[in-house]
C-alpha cells in the first residue's frame, strides 16, 4: 500500500488486487510473497510464467472434472485419465488446458 506509484491508482484498486493475490496463494496474510508468488515471479528466467498462471487460474475452479454416476462415469473417468501427468495435480490440470487450446485451433 506504500509503494511509491508514478500516478497512483485509486486504493480501492490495490486492496482488490491484493485481496485477489491473498486468495490464489500469492501472497500470504502478512503481505509477503508465498513460496507460489516468488515462483511466479521467477517465471520469468524460465519462461513458464503462462504455465503458472494457468494453473493457477484452474485451481480456482471448483470442479474441473465432472464425473456422472454410472455408465457414463466410467467412460468420464476413462477420459479424464488422458489428461493425467505423473507429476502431480498441477500438470494434470495444465494438460487440460493444453489439450482444450488445441482442440480451438
Amino acid at each position: 500500500m506504500k509503494f511509491e506509484w508514478v500516478t497512483a491508482p485509486p486504493a480501492q484498486s490495490i486492496l482488490r488486487a491484493l485481496e485477489g493475490l491473498v486468495a490464489a496463494g500469492m501472497v500470504g496474510e502478512d503481505g509477503k510473497l508465498t513460496v507460489s508468488g516468488e515462483k511466479l515471479f521467477s517465471s520469468k528466467d524460465y519462461q513458464c510464467g503462462e504455465e503458472i498462471l494457468t494453473i493457477v487460474c484452474m485451481t480456482t475452479v471448483q470442479d474441473v472434472f465432472i464425473i456422472p454416476d454410472g455408465a457414463a462415469g466410467a467412460m468420464a473417468e476413462l477420459e479424464r485419465r488422458k489428461f493425467t501427468a505423473e507429476e502431480g495435480d498441477h500438470l494434470t490440470l495444465l494438460n487440460v488446458t493444453e489439450v482444450e487450446a488445441d482442440c480451438m485451433l
